[in-house]
């Protein structure tokens, strides 16, 4: 065990591959510690949660809430946005929160938790954002989940 430098509230800790590196949640944003050195700031945005970083440690997901839901996007190592990977299906609908992603082991696919079917359900979807789609959904189907927006993980992809 190793007492880490971190700011004094800490949700959503995921360990970067290949480094020393923990990307997580902070009072001001997504924060970066290392037992080499001190916490630094990566991303100023407090709507940031749940950064998960993909096997290569090249980019990592985030949910962030926009307006009345939580979209998935995807940020580069140094915090930058490179797409938005979930959205409103159309501006006059009410929009369905999209949280909690994980990466496959191969960096492929990124399963998450959505609300679009009425119910919290596991769904995946190709590292670009495309091909959503339910992930087991006879399996899971009389599994209640829940989530209650505090920077909760849901699953975890291992290898």
């Amino acid at each position: 065990w190793q007492d880490l430098p971190a700011q004094q509230k800490v949700q959503g800790p995921d360990w970067r591959p290949g480094s020393g590196e923990i990307v997580y949640r902070g009072d001001r944003g997504l924060q970066v510690t290392d037992p080499a050195g001190p916490t630094r700031s990566l991303v100023d945005d407090i709507g940031l949660g749940s950064p998960v970083w993909s096997p290569d440690g090249q980019r990592f997901a985030v949910q962030r809430y926009i307006h009345d839901h939580a979209d998935i996007f995807l940020l580069d190592a140094a915090g930058n946005v490179q797409a938005r990977l979930t959205a409103p299906a159309s501006a006059l609908e009410k929009a369905h929160n999209n949280v909690a992603p994980t990466w496959s082991p191969d960096g492929r696919t990124i399963l998450f938790l959505t609300d679009r079917d009425g119910a919290w359900r596991l769904y995946r979807m190709n590292a670009d954002g495309s091909n959503q789609r339910p992930f087991l959904p006879t399996v899971l189907r009389d599994i209640p989940l829940a989530y209650d927006f505090s920077a909760e993980r849901v699953a975890s992809w291992g290898p």
